[in-house]
Parts: structure tokens; C-alpha cells; sequence
């Protein structure tokens, strides 16, 4: 039986995002014509709309029938939208999001995974990100650019509140992490000195603090929590 390689099918979701995300503005109901163009319940991919290029990687994938699709070593519910794609962003509203970021590298130029991290904050106009597994230690000497910088370049102000195990210090990666990263006008009701992180330094939570009108007072928590693992001598986030 052929197999179709992940990165092919991953190759075929970012095609569909990166045409939804250029869709007309005056087109149909967005939610609507992304769930028709999605990858059907049969596992099959539509490739009428797509380019020659497009249909190019696609090729393995046409080959085979939907149950071979399906059956390649490739988990079914991938290949599924879960829950519904939102819209433009209504004005009063505080859109939060959240992402395990399974590690980001720390250099700005040519860093595939920060580009299209900020292109999903800039396309469901996020205000707040929120970040687990960012898997850098943000204190080594190689780690120049703090998450701030690599998240500035655009029109918003970027402020972030970022945390990891600083009980060691052998390399620029590290396992766990997690932090929050806030755009644009929520800014202004940011309270700095009330936000922080987990206070034992393991990394495990950030916290963001924002004033309101009439003293009301909201915090956005981000917390990663390792499974427990029995063996001692894993390379484990627990360990």
C-alpha cells in the first residue's frame, strides 16, 4: 500500500488556509465556504480549485482510493475541522487564543514556524496568545531575542509575560515552558506589576493582569502541567 507522507497532507491543510485567508471579501459566509472546501468526511482532498503546483504535491494523495487515504498511517481526525473557523472579529470583542507550540526557535530570519505563528494572530485577530511548550530557555547566552522581539513588526504594541525552568541552565532549549503574548489596544489596561509567573521557577504558569472600568479586574492564566513519569532517567518536561 502507498504511503502518503505527513508532510504532504499538512502541505494540502496550509494551501486551504493560505486560500480561505485570501478569499474575497465579498464572498459567501466564510464559515460556510471553509467547511465546504474542507477535506470531506471521506478523507479525500478536493484539487479542482487548486493550482498545477498544488495538485503537484497533492499526487501521492490522488493515487490512492479514500480508504487508503485514510488508512496511510495517517490519524483520521487530522484530516477533520473540529468546531467552526471564526469570522472577522467583532468590535467590543477580546478574541484569546491558545497554542502548544511543541518549541520555537529563537532566531527571527527565516524562522518558518514564528511566521506563521504571527500570521494566525494577525488572521483571527488575536489580542491575546497564549503559549505552552515554547521549549526555550530564555535566560542562555544563545537565546538573543526574547519573545517580545520576535513577535514585534507589525502596527500593535506587543507585550509578553513569559516563563520557563530557571533551575537550569544547560542548554538554549529546554523541555515545557509557557507564557502569554498580548496585541494591540489591550495593551492600555495591562497591569504590569500585578502580572507574573509561577513563583517556584519551574515554568509552570504566567499570569496577565488588565484594569477595567468600574475596578474590574480579569487575569488571563497560561499553565502547562508534564504528565507524570514514573521513569527517572526520561528526557521527559516532568524529569
Amino acid at each position: 500500500m502507498g504511503i502518503t507522507k505527513h508532510a504532504r497532507v499538512l502541505s494540502a491543510l496550509e494551501k486551504r488556509a493560505m486560500r480561505y485567508r485570501n478569499r474575497n471579501v465579498n464572498d459567501v459566509d466564510p464559515d460556510d465556504r471553509l467547511c465546504k472546501e474542507a477535506i470531506d468526511e471521506t478523507g479525500t482532498v478536493e484539487t479542482a480549485a487548486l493550482t498545477d503546483s498544488d495538485n503537484e504535491s497533492l499526487s501521492s494523495a490522488e493515487e490512492l482510493s479514500p480508504r487508503q487515504f485514510i488508512n496511510s498511517n495517517i490519524c483520521e481526525d487530522l484530516l477533520k475541522i473540529h468546531g467552526v473557523a471564526p469570522g472577522k472579529k467583532p468590535d467590543g470583542v477580546t478574541r484569546f487564543i491558545m497554542e502548544n507550540m511543541n518549541g520555537m526557535p529563537n532566531h527571527i530570519n527565516g524562522n518558518e514556524k514564528l511566521e506563521k505563528s504571527k500570521d494566525i494572530v494577525d488572521e483571527l485577530e488575536a489580542d491575546v496568545l497564549a503559549a505552552t511548550e515554547h521549549k526555550s530557555n530564555l535566560a542562555h547566552k544563545d537565546n538573543r531575542n526574547g519573545f517580545r522581539q520576535m513577535f514585534q513588526g507589525g502596527e500593535a504594541e506587543v507585550r509578553t509575560q513569559m516563563a520557563h525552568n530557571v533551575h537550569e541552565n544547560v542548554a538554549r532549549t529546554q523541555e515545557g515552558g509557557c507564557g502569554l503574548l498580548l496585541f494591540g489596544p489591550l495593551v492600555a489596561q495591562y497591569d504590569f506589576e500585578s502580572s507574573g509567573k509561577d513563583e517556584t521557577g519551574m515554568g509552570r504558569w504566567s499570569v496577565m493582569t488588565f484594569r477595567g472600568s468600574g475596578d474590574i479586574t480579569t487575569r488571563m492564566v497560561c499553565g502547562y502541567m508534564p504528565n507524570y513519569v514514573k521513569k527517572k532517567k526520561s528526557n521527559s518536561s516532568y524529569q
